[in-house]
Order: C-alpha cells, then structure tokens, then sequence
C-alpha cells in the first residue's frame, strides 16, 4: 500500500521536473502537445491531495473484504443449518407417523387381548 504512495509521489515528482525541464528547454512543442502535458501536469496535481485519503480507502476496502467473506462464510452456515432443520423435520414427520401405526397396532392388540380374555373367562365359566 505505502509501495503505491510512494509510487504516485515519483510520478507526480518526475511530472513536475519533465515540465519544468519542457519550459525551460528550447524545445519547440506543437500547441496541442503543450496543451496535453499541461492538462497532464494538471491532472497529476489535482490528485496529488488523494494519496491522503487513498491509505483510509484502501484499510477500509480491506476491511470490508474480510466483512465480506466473513457474510460468505455466515450466509454458508445458515444454509447448512436450513437444510439440516429441513432433513430433521422430515424425520420428525416420519417419526411421528410411525408412532401412530405404533399406537394403532397397541389398541388393535388390546382389543384382541380383551376379547381373548373375555372368551377364556366365559370358557372357564363354562369348564367350572
């Protein structure tokens, strides 16, 4: 990051000396290449006040990168444990109607048993 400041203050710096060097030369430029290193010169100038903010934009972007992946790596568990309470109602509901054919089969039983008991009394009855 400070490689990329440092970087941009050369090049403002050598944009500074080329034109100072241009004016002073003999050189006879044409009015339109004097005219784009002009408007040249002025652009590097004009940012030259953003390498201030550029360090607080790039620390910022960074930390908005790992907030980023941070989200990714939270919207991917929140997925996970969707699918999971999907399977686990699934189950549950499975669950649930085997009990039921569990508690039908109990009463049919029971009902057998009683009626089994009823007609062991009534032989015993007759037996006595």
């Amino acid at each position: 990051m400070d490689e990329l400041f440092l970087n941009g203050r050369a090049d403002l710096e050598a944009a500074a000396k080329a034109r100072s060097k241009m004016t002073t030369s003999a050189l006879s430029l044409s009015g339109d290449d004097a005219k784009t290193i002009a408007t040249l010169h002025q652009f590097l100038m004009d940012m030259d006040g953003c390498d201030v903010h550029l360090a607080a934009v790039v620390a910022r972007l960074e930390q908005l990168a790992e907030l980023h992946g941070q989200a990714s790596h939270f919207a991917t568990r929140l997925a996970s444990a969707e699918t999971m309470v999907t399977e686990s109602a699934s189950m549950l509901a499975g669950i649930e109607n085997v009990l039921q054919r569990v508690e039908t089969g109990f009463a049919e039983n029971q009902t057998i048993l009683q009626q089994n008991v009823a007609n062991l009394d009534e032989r015993i009855q007759k037996l006595s």
